[in-house]
């Protein structure tokens, strides 16, 4: 929306949040591509993400998951109102995306082109390994909530690309250097299952 990252005070936010999330046991042979397989399966045919859903399926990616997980998320940030919170899971990307052909830097920075930098670093698996660890961590501290209704969202902030001016906007209100996505209902749960061996893709 309107809010910008400065709005947002230190209480509404926790940075650098460390993570270490338990995944199957090798004998149950989850597989990364197990992961494009759901996403394949719940994401709608004009989801963004994919195209690069379709990647991961590859057999290139039939790679085994198991043991633990851990990581560290840029921030995750609270928005929304005492009442319904909405959490937004962020990463920071300093990235130079700009080409020989871009007329201006700023032009590499259009939200529409942010899609393929995503993918071409795999930064989609990153967001939405960082759901799933937020959607465990809000089962375990808050078992009440919803994750479909909590998270918000995910947004990776390309700092080459962000600028005050009004005029770096897209059609769709989004501004140039942010990334923005939000999960299909259920994905966060279904997700978690199967990495956790639970269920099949």
């Amino acid at each position: 929306g309107e809010r910008t990252l400065g709005s947002i005070s230190p209480a509404n936010m926790l940075a650098e949040l460390d993570f270490e999330m338990s995944l199957a046991e090798l004998s149950k042979g989850v597989m990364a591509s197990d992961i494009g397989t759901v996403l394949l399966q719940m994401l709608p045919e004009n989801d963004p993400l994919r195209p690069y859903a379709t990647m991961l399926t590859h057999h290139s990616f039939n790679i085994p998951l198991a043991g633990l997980l851990n990581g560290s998320i840029d921030a995750v940030l609270r928005l929304g109102t005492a009442e319904a919170p909405l959490l937004f899971i962020t990463d920071y990307k300093s990235n130079r995306l700009d080409e020989e052909d871009d007329a201006q830097l700023i032009d590499a920075y259009h939200p529409s082109r942010l899609v393929h930098a995503m993918e071409h670093h795999h930064y989609p698996l990153q967001a939405i390994l960082y759901g799933v660890a937020v959607h465990r961590f809000l089962r375990w501290k808050s078992p009440a909530t919803n994750s479909d209704d909590a998270i918000g969202g995910v947004a990776y902030f390309f700092l080459r690309g962000m600028v005050n001016d009004p005029a770096f906007v897209d059609d769709q209100g989004c501004p140039y250097g942010v990334f923005q996505w939000k999960a299909p209902a259920a994905l966060w749960a279904r997700l978690s299952d199967v990495l956790a061996g639970v269920s099949r893709a």
